[in-house]
């Protein structure tokens, strides 16, 4: 999993160590064609990494706002802004959106307990993070 690691742009800047310490934590989850990964207004304490398939991304008040593939990631903002880490770098803790199997879909999760171990060995991992996630947030309101 470190290979597909190393293509998210949240740990593109990641030493190898940090990369396999996270690839170890990953575990694996699989989906059925409109399956719901995650529901809008839930709370998030995990982020998915799209091995294979693809996923759908709606909101309530929107519709469908695109689709997600294979070597894409979401979840991270619930992630970040869990009570985990105190920073509250953003107060996304609910999921913005709901997410479900368009196809048959292979995933690998990452939850908040495993990335505040990780972060607790490398704390230069939420700097970063947070960086990168701060600019999607930006990219997403314009």
């Amino acid at each position: 999993y470190r290979d597909m690691l190393r293509n998210v742009a949240l740990f593109s800047n990641c030493e190898a160590d940090v990369i396999a310490a996270l690839a170890e934590t990953l575990r694996p989850q699989f989906f059925l064609e409109g399956d719901v990964l995650c529901r809008e207004g839930q709370a998030g304490r995990e982020m998915y990494f799209l091995k294979c398939g693809v996923v759908t991304m709606s909101q309530k008040q929107r519709g469908i706002l695109g689709h997600l593939d294979a070597g894409q990631y979401f979840g991270e903002m619930c992630l970040l802004s869990s009570k985990v880490f105190g920073a509250r770098a953003f107060s996304m803790d609910k999921r913005t959106c709901t997410i479900s199997a368009h196809t048959l879909v292979d995933v690998m999760v990452l939850d908040n307990f495993s990335l505040e171990a990780i972060v607790s060995d490398h704390p230069t991992l939420l700097t970063e993070m947070l960086q990168v996630a701060t600019t999607r947030l930006q990219e997403l309101g314009d």
